[in-house]
Protein backbone atom coordinates (compact mmCIF):
# COMPACT_ATOMS: atom_id res chain seq x y z
CA UNK A 1 0.00 0.00 0.00
CA UNK A 2 1.38 3.43 -0.94
CA UNK A 3 1.54 6.35 1.46
CA UNK A 4 -0.72 9.28 0.75
CA UNK A 5 0.87 12.72 0.65
CA UNK A 6 0.34 15.04 3.57
CA UNK A 7 -1.87 18.02 2.73
CA UNK A 8 -2.29 21.28 4.58
CA UNK A 9 -4.79 24.13 4.46
CA UNK A 10 -3.55 27.51 5.70
CA UNK A 11 -6.00 30.20 6.78
CA UNK A 12 -5.23 33.17 9.00
CA UNK A 13 -1.94 31.59 10.02
CA UNK A 14 -3.53 28.28 11.00
CA UNK A 15 -2.41 25.05 9.36
CA UNK A 16 -4.53 21.92 9.33
CA UNK A 17 -2.59 18.86 8.22
CA UNK A 18 -4.26 15.61 7.31
CA UNK A 19 -2.69 12.38 6.23
CA UNK A 20 0.09 10.16 7.23
CA UNK A 21 3.57 9.59 5.95
CA UNK A 22 3.11 5.93 6.88
CA UNK A 23 0.69 3.63 5.07
CA UNK A 24 -2.52 2.67 6.84
CA UNK A 25 -2.61 -0.69 8.56
CA UNK A 26 -3.95 -3.69 6.70
CA UNK A 27 -6.91 -4.05 9.07
CA UNK A 28 -10.24 -4.67 7.44
CA UNK A 29 -13.37 -2.69 8.20
CA UNK A 30 -14.53 -3.40 11.74
CA UNK A 31 -11.29 -5.01 12.97
CA UNK A 32 -10.22 -2.13 15.23
CA UNK A 33 -12.49 -1.16 18.08
CA UNK A 34 -11.32 1.98 19.88
CA UNK A 35 -12.33 2.53 23.48
CA UNK A 36 -14.11 5.88 23.36
CA UNK A 37 -14.27 6.33 27.15
CA UNK A 38 -11.32 8.75 26.86
CA UNK A 39 -13.45 11.10 24.71
CA UNK A 40 -15.91 12.58 27.21
CA UNK A 41 -17.63 14.81 24.65
CA UNK A 42 -17.10 15.46 20.97
CA UNK A 43 -18.38 17.88 18.37
CA UNK A 44 -18.02 17.30 14.65
CA UNK A 45 -16.50 13.84 14.97
CA UNK A 46 -15.21 12.39 11.67
CA UNK A 47 -13.32 9.19 10.91
CA UNK A 48 -10.62 9.19 8.23
CA UNK A 49 -10.06 6.23 5.87
CA UNK A 50 -7.03 5.15 7.95
CA UNK A 51 -9.23 4.97 11.08
CA UNK A 52 -8.03 8.20 12.69
CA UNK A 53 -10.86 9.89 14.59
CA UNK A 54 -10.84 13.70 14.46
CA UNK A 55 -13.03 15.71 16.85
CA UNK A 56 -13.31 18.96 18.78
CA UNK A 57 -14.38 19.72 22.35
CA UNK A 58 -15.54 23.35 22.10
CA UNK A 59 -17.46 23.33 25.36
CA UNK A 60 -15.11 21.33 27.62
CA UNK A 61 -12.26 22.64 29.78
CA UNK A 62 -9.01 23.89 28.28
CA UNK A 63 -9.39 22.09 24.92
CA UNK A 64 -12.00 24.49 23.53
CA UNK A 65 -9.94 25.80 20.61
CA UNK A 66 -8.14 22.61 19.65
CA UNK A 67 -8.80 19.91 17.11
CA UNK A 68 -8.14 16.49 18.57
CA UNK A 69 -7.31 13.14 17.03
CA UNK A 70 -7.29 9.51 18.11
CA UNK A 71 -5.12 7.29 15.91
CA UNK A 72 -5.09 3.54 15.30
CA UNK A 73 -4.18 1.16 16.80
CA UNK A 74 -5.78 3.21 19.61
CA UNK A 75 -3.15 2.06 22.12
CA UNK A 76 -2.42 5.63 23.29
CA UNK A 77 -4.72 8.31 24.69
CA UNK A 78 -6.39 10.68 22.22
CA UNK A 79 -4.36 13.79 21.37
CA UNK A 80 -6.85 16.38 22.67
CA UNK A 81 -4.52 19.31 21.89
CA UNK A 82 -3.38 18.19 18.44
CA UNK A 83 -3.97 21.47 16.59
CA UNK A 84 -4.66 24.94 18.02
CA UNK A 85 -7.25 26.69 15.85
CA UNK A 86 -7.28 29.98 17.76
CA UNK A 87 -11.07 29.62 18.16
CA UNK A 88 -13.56 26.84 18.75
CA UNK A 89 -14.53 24.33 16.08
CA UNK A 90 -18.20 23.40 16.04
CA UNK A 91 -18.17 21.33 12.90
CA UNK A 92 -15.55 19.24 11.14
CA UNK A 93 -15.65 17.74 7.66
CA UNK A 94 -13.19 15.41 6.01
CA UNK A 95 -12.56 15.44 2.26
CA UNK A 96 -10.86 12.06 1.71
CA UNK A 97 -10.22 12.73 -2.00
CA UNK A 98 -8.18 15.84 -1.19
CA UNK A 99 -6.99 14.43 2.17
CA UNK A 100 -8.01 17.63 3.98
CA UNK A 101 -10.01 18.45 7.12
CA UNK A 102 -12.21 21.55 7.20
CA UNK A 103 -13.34 23.01 10.53
CA UNK A 104 -16.02 25.65 11.03
CA UNK A 105 -15.42 28.13 13.82
CA UNK A 106 -18.22 30.26 15.21
CA UNK A 107 -15.87 32.35 17.35
CA UNK A 108 -13.58 33.12 14.37
CA UNK A 109 -16.53 33.31 11.92
CA UNK A 110 -14.45 31.31 9.42
CA UNK A 111 -14.11 27.99 7.73
CA UNK A 112 -10.60 26.70 8.38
Amino acid sequence: MRSRPIRAIVSAGIVVVVGSAAPASAATCGDLRPNLDAIATAEGLVIAPDGTIYFSQPFVGSNQQFLARYRPPYDRAPETRWLDLGGNALGIMLDPQRNVIYAGSRTLKKLL
